[in-house]
């Protein structure tokens, strides 16, 4: 936990520019069938993709002149089993491993932020 705080100190500190942006760019990877499939999700939009609620809080980038990074705050249930919130986090289209996605069908990470 102390790692993400740290990174997002760094990749997005106070007092820089940042572009919220209104869609997030999601891949959601079938790990049974191996079919990938981009989906353009607008922020604040609940969306049912196969037996997951994916939810987009807050999708950011830095500005142009900066290293190109995006990063988006998710939500995703698996309403099937249970109601509860089985990821809650960042997400970095940079490096998705920083804060990953452990689905045993699954893989959901960020492209980008538009």
């Amino acid at each position: 936990m102390k790692k993400l705080l740290i990174c997002l100190t760094l990749l997005f500190p106070l007092n820089t520019y940042s572009a919220l942006s209104k869609y997030a760019n999601i891949i959601v990877l079938d790990k049974v069938t191996a079919n990938t499939k981009t989906y353009k999700m607008r922020v604040g939009k609940n969306y049912a993709i196969d037996s997951l609620d994916i939810f987009a809080q807050k999708c950011d980038r830095t500005p142009p002149e900066e290293i190109p990074e995006s990063a988006v705050y998710i939500n995703i249930v698996e309403p099937e089993k249970s109601q509860d919130v089985i990821f809650k986090g960042w997400m970095f289209a940079s490096n998705p491993s920083i804060n990953s996605f452990e689905h045993a069908v699954y893989d959901v990470w960020l492209k980008s932020c538009e």
